[in-house]
């Protein structure tokens, strides 16, 4: 409770070298994932963003989190993790790659199956 109060007093980073700024690791990662989910699948942006992270953990923990967040691109991601807990959290990650799996309404046509039309007729 006294977190979110203090969360409400504390105008949100507009950056993500802003995000730096917070006290907690966790809240700084979040903060940093918030920065980078439009640009996710930008790669160079990605790793330069996380290679200014002075701390290699948190490094890791910002790429595995984007790794989740982004299942699609997850493989290049995971690479970049450098020490044993990130690189296991992807391997969790990678051993699932239903997650990979485009929603439903960015997919096309299952094939061999004819579409359904409106109504439900085929």
């Amino acid at each position: 409770m006294i977190l979110l109060l203090l969360l409400s007093c504390t105008p949100e980073p507009a950056s993500f070298a802003e995000c730096a700024a917070l006290e907690s690791p966790d809240l700084r990662t979040v903060c940093r994932v918030g920065q980078l989910a439009d640009v996710a699948s930008e790669r160079e942006v990605v790793l330069s963003q996380a290679d200014s992270i002075l701390d290699p953990l948190e490094r890791d923990m910002l790429l595995v989190e984007l790794a989740v967040g982004d299942p699609r691109n997850q493989g290049w991601i995971c690479k970049q993790v450098r020490h044993d807990y990130g690189a296991k959290k992807c391997e969790q990650v990678l051993g699932r790659p239903h997650l990979a799996t485009p929603p439903k309404d960015e997919r096309g046509p299952t094939p061999g199956k004819p579409p359904v039309t409106e109504g439900g007729e085929r």
